[in-house]
């Protein structure tokens, strides 16, 4: 059994399975690719055990003898990648377990393993149906990802909120330092209902998503994606998210509004002087700076703002403020203060239409 492909189509067919392959795993067919001939469509397919991708290819074959075997994932997919733009000969040799892949000037040979080896995870029936745009969806997950916590120890936090209410659709993420909520008005369901979306399909996804749309089916345990070409399957995260709406504050009344990109680029120049920035609000003036007295190193840069309160210091993490920032689309971002040592509001000062952007970043003890 054979089947000829371009190489670049089919490293692109791999290129999707193989982001849910892990690198070392103590299961050793968790590191292959489980190859579906079915029908004379070709469905490639790669699992962590948690979560499941797969592509498929219609009428890849001329025959229609199924067969399904396992092969080594990295060695295929770096094997693939390198041979840039031909057409490669891809032959099945039944007899001795062997793939035997051939073009114009080479013949390479992997042996593969027979499919019963494989640690397969069970998908279990899916009673629930939505239906997104894949292009916002992929603006909701890239507007809120970068804020979702590495840490296991709190398993929700390292997941994506999906949260349907009267007035849309939020999404959230939040380490415990630094929140985000973005919310689409234009996504309505006819339920209240909040599902959490594990991180690494969530990373999965977004190198996924196009601007076709998205058909999501799930039930209380797992939740699939169907894409064109591709589909996504996932167990959800089923530890309650926590009450994110208690930790932002509503007496936040203090504004200072300032040109983002300006202020982002100060914040980027200061980071290379300490991990910690300082802003120093007065009237129509906010100062950034940073220090680390071990080496030797401060910054100082001047800014025109808007801010007609109380005079007042308050102080950063460097990168988590450079990555709110780079989330703002707007000329200007608002922030909303209350104290030095409260949470503070970062938003845009114009969101697009049937959109809102909400983010929270907590501040931190200034070293003296």
């Amino acid at each position: 059994m054979e089947f000829k492909i371009n190489s670049k189509e089919f490293e692109n067919l791999l290129s999707k399975t193989v982001l849910v392959i892990p690198s070392h795993s103590t299961i050793e067919t968790l590191e292959y690719f489980l190859f579906s001939i079915k029908n004379a469509n070709l469905i490639i397919q790669g699992t962590d055990s948690t979560n499941i991708v797969s592509t498929e290819v219609d009428n890849l074959l001329d025959t229609g003898e199924d067969i399904e075997f396992l092969v080594p994932a990295k060695l295929l997919y770096d094997f693939v990648k390198s041979l840039g733009d031909k057409l490669i000969t891809f032959k099945i040799e039944e007899d001795d377990n062997r793939i035997n892949i051939t073009f114009d000037n080479g013949e390479y040979n992997i042996s593969y393993l027979p499919k019963d080896e494989y640690h397969e995870m069970p998908v279990l029936n899916m009673d629930k149906v939505y239906t997104f745009d894949g292009k916002a969806l992929k603006r909701a997950l890239e507007l809120t990802n970068f804020a979702a916590s590495q840490d296991d120890i709190r398993p929700a936090l390292t997941g994506i909120l999906f949260e349907f209410t009267e007035d849309g659709l939020n999404v959230v993420a939040t380490d415990g330092h630094r929140l985000v909520k973005y919310t689409s008005l234009n996504i309505k369901n006819t339920t209240s209902e909040q599902f959490v979306i594990p991180g690494k399909a969530v990373s999965i996804l977004m190198k996924s998503l196009t601007d076709a749309p998205v058909e999501i089916t799930m039930n209380n345990s797992q939740m699939t994606f169907k894409l064109p070409g591709n589909t996504i399957t996932t167990r959800i995260i089923n530890e309650k998210y926590p009450n994110y709406n208690s930790v932002i504050p509503l007496q936040n009344e203090k504004l200072l509004t300032v040109n983002t990109k300006i202020l982002q680029r100060a914040a980027k120049r200061s980071m290379l002087f300490g991990s910690q920035i300082k802003l120093n609000i007065e009237t129509n003036l906010l100062v950034v700076s940073s220090d680390d007295s071990t080496r030797g190193r401060s910054a100082s840069e001047k800014i025109l703002c808007q801010y007609g309160d109380e005079p007042m210091s308050i102080g950063f993490q460097a990168d988590f403020l450079n990555e709110m920032l780079s989330h703002i689309e707007s000329e200007d971002v608002i922030f909303k203060i209350n104290q030095p040592t409260k949470a503070v509001i970062i938003k845009p000062s114009v969101c697009p239409e049937g959109e809102e952007l909400l983010l929270l970043l907590m501040p931190i003890r200034l070293n003296s």
